[in-house]
């Protein structure tokens, strides 16, 4: 393989995806990935993300194409602050997708039919250097144990997650970044039919709980903005199990597995520099407010692979892929950091307000001003209030 039309840095959902479309188009594809299996978290977990793209595309469409299907589609879930919920239902679902390394997970059955389509995988390998000549990456020193191997692609994608490697040797610089931390677990439980979704300054700082519920397992699990406390994340979930009513009902159920983790979210100069394109996390394509990102990783992988094709068989500039990250990706990424900035100076009383008014909200009325007089009329505690309602309307509705 010391030749080959695309290396791949990465095995998760992103690299997997580009992965099996250029392997099924005929190209010689090497996939390498850090861990020792496909799809190695350490634990297997489960992911919820939404059924739109920015671009107003639909990943089931995508799905059905790389022969992978999600856990569970739900449009139905319930929001919380301390005081205030409301039940939302839009048209866009919520599709859960079990990760991991188990043969069940969707990161296992996309890099599965990868490698049956011609794929060469290698595990515990890492991306060591770029050599570059004429602002093109000719060569890739990859890494598998004390062992290096020169390898000559034509592209690279870089899918080696949101602290890539591939990132920092390529030169392509971050304007704005942040981190979110998540710690889950998955419980044998019956009851949580529908998602929750919990806001609070105290119990989820920057961020929110959620639970959710496929066949007999129950997910729950806390995000958070690390800007927005010195505690770990050990330390609040522990916090939690105390004091929130919320955690109340899973004190007598059977812990069946636990899952952390850690993704920088913000805004790139570019996701594809000369012959490097990023991919999912290692683009920063992670929501920067409510924190998801598979249907990021899988679309950006996707429309990667596209891309690259077009340019091997008919000379297409391979700056179409920065550019569907400019017109699609930026201007929603911008919002949603506006979103966040303020929503970490919420106060609880803030969040009550916020939720509270969901409920006078409809599609029919969310454009009219008979809404709006509603919710002035219940009293908004600030403007930062106000301004995340409006960015929460566009996007929950």
């Amino acid at each position: 393989m010391d030749k080959c039309d695309v290396l791949v840095a990465g095995a998760g959902l992103s690299g997997s995806t580009a992965s099996l479309i250029l392997s099924k188009k005929g190209y010689k594809v090497y996939t390498i990935d850090k861990t020792e299996k496909i799809g190695g978290f350490t634990n297997n977990k489960i992911d919820i993300t939404e059924s739109e793209l920015p671009d107003g595309s639909k990943l089931g469409d995508i799905l059905k194409e790389i022969n992978a299907k999600p856990l569970k589609e739900f449009n139905k879930s319930k929001w919380h602050s301390r005081n205030e919920d409301f039940i939302l239902e839009p048209d866009v679902y919520d599709y859960y997708f079990k990760r991991g390394p188990s043969k069940d997970s969707i990161d296992y059955q996309i890099m599965n039919q990868a490698i049956n389509a011609g794929c060469i995988f290698e595990n515990n390998t890492v991306v060591d250097k770029f050599n570059i000549k004429n602002d093109q990456i000719y060569e890739v020193i990859i890494k598998k144990g004390n062992k290096k191997i020169s390898i000559n692609p034509k592209i690279i994608i870089g899918a080696d997650g949101s602290y890539s490697n591939c990132r920092k040797l390529g030169g392509i610089t971050e304007k704005k970044s942040g981190v979110l931390e998540g710690i889950g677990m998955v419980i044998k439980n019956e009851e949580n039919q529908y998602t929750k979704v919990f806001f609070d300054t105290e119990y989820a700082p920057g961020g929110y709980i959620y639970f959710g519920a496929e066949k007999k397992d129950c997910f729950v699990a806390m995000m958070i903005d690390r800007k927005k406390t010195n505690f770990s994340l050990k330390q609040l979930l522990e916090y939690n199990k105390k004091k929130n009513k919320f955690f109340k009902y899973i004190e007598d159920n059977e812990i069946k597995n636990t899952f952390t983790g850690s993704e920088k979210y913000g805004i790139l100069e570019g996701i594809r520099k000369n012959n490097l394109l990023l991919v999912g996390g290692a683009g920063l394509l992670i929501n920067p407010f409510m924190g998801y990102g598979v249907n990021y990783a899988i679309v950006s992988g996707y429309k990667a692979a596209k891309i690259i094709d077009d340019n091997l068989t008919n000379n297409v500039d391979l700056e179409n892929y920065n550019n569907y990250y400019y017109e699609n990706f930026l201007p929603y990424f911008k919002n949603a950091i506006k979103a966040r900035l303020i929503f970490n100076k919420l106060t609880n009383k803030d969040l009550d307000f916020i939720i509270r008014s969901f409920n006078y909200i409809t599609k029919e009325n969310a454009e009219g001003l008979k809404v709006l007089i509603q919710i002035f009329k219940a009293k908004p505690t600030s403007i930062k209030a106000l301004r995340i309602l409006n960015v929460f309307s566009k996007i929950l509705l």
